[in-house]
């Protein structure tokens, strides 16, 4: 439920200039610089606990102006700042829609390579995630054959550890899949030599999420196929490497399921 904001309130927030950054797993983020910390953390809160609306728009001079709209509110901030495609380049991403995450932050200082800021590394999604380009950044796929009328057998798409899990926002594309997976969704199977394409597939509800160039096992893979029937479920998952054990550990969370089902494969042959 949103809060009741004042005009007042947006009033009291200096925000004074935009940065805009890359995370180490290659994603761009938009920072709201503001005067001081109190006004950023007031601007990461209304922000995070409202839904808004973040529009760009291009001066007359050709600096670039941001609009952050308050959707249940009359109210709204905007940020005419004074850069440009020419003193500031990477603004053009802002205009291509190249922009995954926002936050607020200040300036803090200055270094030879430019200004120094620190922000909030609670951040806000404003692009829709890319499941197939997340789950592409996986280490390998793993086919795990099942035990007749034991468990069914199971895909796993394989991360380093929840950093790389994180960093790839795999759970976050994990419980995207579930939420969409509604109707009958099938796997496509496509090796090529020591790689292997995945697509996750559904005509009757428009899915379809690519995976490319995932290494896995060849012997593995030919084990899954001579086991698992076509037209029979089987689970789709994200997970770790094989612990002690040799079997491959699965990456379970309490904010979605750990499993997806998909009802049926398609091989081709490379």
């Amino acid at each position: 439920m949103a809060n009741t904001i004042t005009e007042a309130e947006l009033a009291a927030i200096r925000l004074t200039d935009i940065s805009i950054q890359t995370l180490p797993n290659g994603k761009d983020f938009l920072i709201l610089i503001c005067e001081t910390k109190d006004d950023s953390n007031r601007l990461i809160d209304l922000i995070n606990q409202n839904a808004f609306d973040l529009k760009i728009s291009i001066e007359p001079d050709g600096d670039y102006a941001l609009s952050i709209e308050f959707l249940e509110s009359e109210y709204m901030m905007k940020l005419v700042t004074t850069r440009n495609e020419e003193n500031y380049p990477p603004v053009k991403k802002l205009k291509n829609k190249q922009i995954t995450f926002i936050t607020t932050g200040v300036w803090t200082g200055k270094s030879a390579q430019g200004r120094l800021c620190e922000y909030h590394h609670q951040m806000l999604r404003l692009a829709e995630i890319n499941i197939g380009e997340s789950f592409s950044l996986a280490e390998r796929v793993d086919f795990v054959t099942g035990d007749e009328g034991k468990r069914p057998s199971v895909v796993v798409l394989v991360y380093e550890n929840w950093t790389h899990i994180n960093q790839a926002e795999a759970m976050e594309a994990f419980n995207e899949l579930a939420l969409r997976s509604k109707g009958k969704p099938k796997l496509e199977i496509v090796p090529n030599g020591t790689i292997v394409s995945l697509k996750i597939w559904d005509i009757l509800i428009d899915l379809e999420v690519k995976i490319n160039g995932l290494k896995y096992e060849p012997v593995q893979l030919a084990e899954f196929l001579k086991v698992t029937d076509p037209q029979h479920s089987f689970a789709f998952a994200i997970g770790f490497p094989p612990q002690g054990d040799g079997h491959t550990a699965l990456a379970a969370t309490k904010q979605g399921p750990q499993f997806v089902t998909i009802y049926g494969y398609l091989h081709k042959a490379s």
